[in-house]
């Protein structure tokens, strides 16, 4: 439930993938986001994949160092 997340007082993104075998992308669609809480949907990924083939390393580095710059 969405409540557990209104009274978050510190940024929190979460990251979640169209193609993860685990957790359903759908089980993310009721909760509303807030300025302390961000969903951030991505097509590609997996269950904590996240790869990137050039140069090899894992893409959501470079996305939360953009985050907390």
């Amino acid at each position: 439930k969405n409540e557990f997340f209104d009274d978050f007082r510190l940024p929190v993104k979460i990251f979640i993938c169209e193609d993860d075998p685990v957790i359903p992308q759908e089980d993310f669609d009721g909760l509303s986001e807030n300025e302390y809480f961000q969903i951030l949907r991505l097509k590609h990924g997996g269950h904590c994949g996240f790869i990137d083939i050039a140069p090899p390393g894992c893409f959501y580095h470079n996305i939360i160092a953009q985050i907390i710059e």
